[in-house]
């Protein structure tokens, strides 16, 4: 068994703070597809930090002390972009989803769960993955009526609320996602404005992405781990929230994007 420890926790600290790559382009997307407020702001107050994190990552790895402020300092500015945002759109999407839906049947069930930052980590690959699959589409591809004819019911949808939650907790989720589902025709002119703005919007909606495979060696190299199966959550459990997760909170986010292009 891995024991927690301070590399571990700093580990887990880098792996939270480089979330934002995949949380502001969240935050970014959402605002060009569904409005609501969205700011640069945040990610000018951290420019350059991304840098000495990845290069801090290594030195964590090998228990260097001073690697640990550069982390503390990353983690920090991540707080104080959310107060400048008015909201935590910089730091948390789907990444943050993921590991909320693994935290929540904790909660409710008992089952194991890893460090905040562990799970977010791993589920910040995952969502950065799919940030590359989406924005390297090519717009030309994307059949809009099949993504449409490829939605799960919204009966199905109540099914998995229900079977994951149950009682007054499914009534919440479900009051989340009905604030944030759409309905099939405004689903086709979100899709139909993705498809449109796509080639002209492509390098601007990324300007937040770090490669997935830099995000990995960074964590793997603080010793963090980076794939679902050696974390302390159940693998299962895990798996259910790359789907369902996007269900829990009225926020857009990667997951919601992917499952309307059909992308898994």
């Amino acid at each position: 068994d891995r024991d927690v420890k301070g590399p571990l926790y700093a580990a887990a600290g880098i792996a939270d703070y480089l979330s934002k790559a995949s949380s502001a382009t969240d935050w970014r997307v959402g605002h060009a597809l569904r409005g609501g407020f969205f700011s640069d702001e945040p990610r000018r107050l951290f420019e350059g930090t991304q840098e000495r994190v990845l290069c801090a990552a290594q030195r964590i790895g090998r228990g260097e002390i001073e690697a640990y402020a550069t982390v503390l300092d990353a983690l920090m500015l991540s707080g104080y972009s959310m107060v400048i945002a008015g909201s935590s759109s910089p730091a948390s999407g789907g990444e943050h989803l993921i590991s909320h839906y693994v935290d929540m049947k904790s909660a409710l069930y008992g089952t194991p769960h890893d460090l905040h930052g562990t799970q977010v980590g791993v589920a910040t690959l995952h969502c950065l993955r799919l940030w590359e699959r989406i924005l390297a589409l090519d717009a030309a591809d994307i059949d809009v009526d099949a993504c449409l004819a490829a939605q799960p019911s919204e009966e199905q949808i109540d099914h998995w609320i229900d079977e994951d939650w149950g009682g007054e907790v499914s009534q919440e989720v479900r009051a989340q996602w009905r604030e944030k589902r759409l309905a099939p025709e405004a689903m086709r002119a979100e899709i139909e404005l993705f498809r449109r703005q796509l080639s002209a919007n492509r390098e601007a909606w990324g300007k937040d992405l770090l490669p997935s495979t830099a995000v990995e060696k960074a964590i793997a190299g603080a010793g963090g781990p980076v794939t679902p199966e050696v974390m302390h959550a159940p693998l299962d459990v895990y798996t259910k929230a790359l789907e369902r997760a996007r269900f829990i909170r009225n926020r857009f986010t990667v997951l919601d994007l992917a499952a309307e292009l059909t992308l898994r």
